[in-house]
């Protein structure tokens, strides 16, 4: 009851034949689906390079920002010197006053106890 070598081979290329037909729908679907990967991935890079000049802009303020701090911060330190240069002056009258104030209430407790 051997099936006939004819029909077998008959029935091995209508296989193949939907194989064929198979494949070449599953390339037509692959294609198709590239084709929009590509449309997807051209859309993203549009998006990347709006971001990216975006990040340019805010990297810009940035420094712009920094070179101001810094320039504050400059102005800042040289504010700092000048008060402690006063801060220093001030140092002085005050111990020069001390001196005055110990001297002349030594005067005035020589005068009450008689030494001069």
């Amino acid at each position: 009851m051997e099936i006939p070598m004819e029909e077998r081979i008959a029935r091995i290329e209508a296989d193949v034949a939907h194989l064929r037909i198979d494949v070449a729908d599953i390339k037509v679907d692959m294609r198709a689906r590239f084709d929009r990967m590509d449309a997807r991935m051209d859309r993203m890079d549009a998006r990347m390079d709006h971001v990216d000049a975006r990040m340019d802009r805010i990297d810009a303020k940035i420094d712009g920002l920094g070179s101001k701090v810094d320039r504050k911060a400059d102005d800042l330190r040289a504010s700092l010197g000048s008060v402690k240069d006063k801060l220093a002056a001030a140092q002085v009258w005050a111990l020069v006053l001390y001196f005055a104030l110990a001297g002349s209430m030594l005067g005035v407790m020589a005068r009450g106890f008689g030494w001069i």
